[in-house]
């Protein structure tokens, strides 16, 4: 694993009108700021929640095709290849 492992959540602490930040442990992750960008609070904190929810979105994402490969029903069918496929690629931009 290269990146900072979860949990990730938002820091209250930071939190302002323009800005807040995504803490990993003691790491800083990431800041996202609203200035200078029509964003409002809502959108900000749906990309925050998103953001702080990516270490536990890519360990369900890699369980999940763990046992979708032993699933007959979704290996047998063009969707659930094509689903699988997506998957592949998406957990490929985290390596």
């Amino acid at each position: 694993m290269k990146h900072t492992p979860g949990p990730w959540k938002i820091s209250l602490e930071a939190v302002n009108t323009k800005s807040l930040e995504i803490i990993g442990g003691r790491d800083r992750i990431a800041e996202l700021n609203a200035m200078g960008v029509k964003l409002d609070n809502d959108k900000l904190f749906a990309n925050a929640r998103l953001i702080a929810a990516a270490p536990e979105l890519l360990e369900a994402l890699k369980s999940l095709r763990a046992v979708a490969y032993f699933q007959r029903e979704i290996t047998d069918s063009r969707e659930g290849m094509d689903a699988l496929a997506k998957v592949e690629a998406v957990l490929a931009k985290v390596k």
